[in-house]
């Protein structure tokens, strides 16, 4: 099964993460990567950089994007209790380097056979 965990710190920062949490980070990306259980990640641009497209009875309405998503990974495991503890070892990196700032993970199963 594949998960999408998706990474967001709030309230509204942008703070540049210290140059330890980065090198902690790639290194748990790429055993991670290594071990197979990332199939990929990723850090998504500013807001002010991306765009939200919404369908109205007006028709297709441009916006400002309002997911407060600052990274995501595609997890391969089991079960969901495999996906949150990787999740839950990615927020204890945070805490070590940059206690300060609030950081959250969703972990949600991502489903490809919805269509019959």
């Amino acid at each position: 099964m594949q998960f999408l965990v998706t990474v967001t710190v709030g309230p509204p920062t942008d703070a540049e993460p210290p140059t330890e949490l980065q090198t902690a980070m790639t290194k748990f990306v790429h055993d991670e990567t290594r071990a197979g259980t990332f199939v990929i990640t990723g850090g998504l641009a500013a807001q002010a950089d991306g765009a939200r497209i919404r369908l109205s009875t007006a028709g297709l309405v441009r916006s400002e994007p309002h997911l407060p998503i600052h990274g995501y990974a595609v997890v391969e495991g089991s079960a969901l209790e495999q996906a949150i503890e990787v999740a839950s070892r990615l927020l204890r990196i945070h805490q070590d380097f940059v206690p300060e700032w609030e950081v959250e993970c969703d972990v949600r199963q991502i489903v490809t056979d919805c269509l019959p």
